[in-house]
């Protein structure tokens, strides 16, 4: 009889957890939050250029850095609250998961490579 409660509680909270996730992906808040880090985002790459002194460069790779964390909790919670489904359906959502595949990968990449986006040596 306990398994049995404990399973249904587990259960229930996913359920609720998973309710909760939807309204708040369906949120104004949510959808501001989205744009937000879309345009920081965008301004941080308009930014990059040669001239930039070694401090400004490092601040503006820890910018893209915490846009890009934004982006992937924006994709992660959207993932979560609508399934890999409906969330695969929508082709922007396919372009943002690739977006953050693409930074996952650089920031792997470029420090392996013997680049450090946050301390660069030049």
């Amino acid at each position: 009889m306990y398994k049995n409660s404990e399973k249904f509680s587990a259960m229930t909270c996913v359920k609720v957890g998973r309710l909760l996730l939807k309204r708040f992906a369906k949120s104004n808040v949510f959808h501001c939050c989205s744009f937000f880090s879309i345009i920081g985002a965008a301004i941080v790459l308009a930014c990059d250029n040669d001239l930039l002194t070694p401090t400004e460069y490092i601040r503006l790779n820890e910018a893209d850095f915490v846009f890009s964390v934004l982006l992937f909790f924006e994709v992660f919670i959207e993932l979560l609250s609508k399934g890999i489904a409906k969330y695969c359906a929508d082709s922007l959502n396919i372009l943002d998961f690739l977006i953050i595949v693409l930074h996952v990968f650089c920031f792997i990449a470029e420090p392996s490579l013997g680049y450090d986006i946050f301390n660069p040596t030049n």
